[in-house]
């Protein structure tokens, strides 16, 4: 008997204390922060994020959450791709890690932190392959479908893409030089052949 008036007082304290939700009325669709939801269901949706400027995907428990949320990336971007906040003094982006995003940073510089970061699985419990950039290469992890990083790309292509640039610029760089090496080294041996063919005469 004890034991069934504990647990019928400790539903009634758990239905006591409702989970209050955040207030999204006076925050624009695209500015809204991503949100699972309070239930268990796994829907692969898309968020604006607002500090990268595109759409990043997460897993939908199904159930609360927030209008920043949308079933595929094309449909995200149609609404969000190309949303200006209207900005004041007032007015700065938050980062996922809660930093200011200053919007005078320059985009190698943000590239170079992004590529920087370390693979973050999350508190999610999807199970999405994902690649991130681990300082020297593009490297597989497993993304639980929500609060990652901007290092956590969908393929090794896009990977390399944004972090892989620096690499390749400097072997392109490489072999521009060498190529001018090369093509030193054939004028200096044109003009002794010259010079040899001229003492022989």
């Amino acid at each position: 008997m004890l034991m069934v008036f504990l647990l019928a007082s400790s539903i009634g304290v758990a239905l006591s204390s409702p989970f209050v939700r955040p207030n999204y009325n006076n925050i624009p669709q695209c500015l809204q922060p991503m949100e699972s939801g309070l239930c268990l269901a796994y829907i692969p949706s898309f968020y604006y994020n607002a500090a990268k400027g595109t759409c990043d995907n997460f897993v939908y428990g199904g159930c609360q959450g927030n209008s920043n949320r949308f079933f595929s990336f094309d449909e995200c971007m149609a609404k969000c791709g190309n949303f200006k906040p209207e900005t004041n003094e007032n007015f700065k982006l938050v980062l996922e890690n809660g930093e200011d995003q200053d919007s005078s940073e320059d985009s190698d510089q943000k590239v170079d932190d992004i590529c920087s970061q370390p693979s973050v699985m999350g508190p999610c419990r999807a199970m999405m392959p994902r690649f991130y950039f681990n300082g020297d290469k593009c490297q597989s992890f497993i993304f639980g479908g929500c609060e990652g990083n901007g290092n956590n790309f969908r393929s090794v292509e896009e990977c390399e893409q944004r972090c892989g640039s620096n690499s390749t610029e400097e072997v392109g760089e490489n072999s521009d030089e060498a190529s001018e090496k090369v093509s030193k080294e054939e004028s200096s041996e044109e003009g002794s052949d010259e010079n040899s063919e001229e003492s022989k005469n």
